[in-house]
């Protein structure tokens, strides 16, 4: 089985690249728990919200785009890992 990132160019690998490759797998690791977390978190206090009729569907929906733009904004943050 081969390892999701390339560390050669094909024709050799090249282990000298390998903790290069760590860091950004362990950050990518961290961001998504962290997404799911928020996610998550953001579902249920939806569902308990509409179980209680506290907040009306378009409530629901506005707080649901924000935390669906919040994640989105986390991930922007693996951009500054590089090989």
């Amino acid at each position: 089985m081969r390892a999701p990132t390339r560390l050669g160019d094909g024709r050799r690998d090249d282990l000298s690249r390998l903790p290069f490759a760590i860091s950004p797998g362990r950050a990518s690791r961290r961001v998504l728990r962290q997404n799911l977390g928020i996610a998550l978190a953001v579902m249920a206090a939806l569902v308990i919200a509409a179980a209680a009729g506290v907040a009306g569907v378009s409530a629901d929906i506005v707080l649901h785009e924000g935390s669906t733009l919040d994640v989105a904004i986390n991930s922007l943050r693996l951009l500054r890992h590089r090989l």
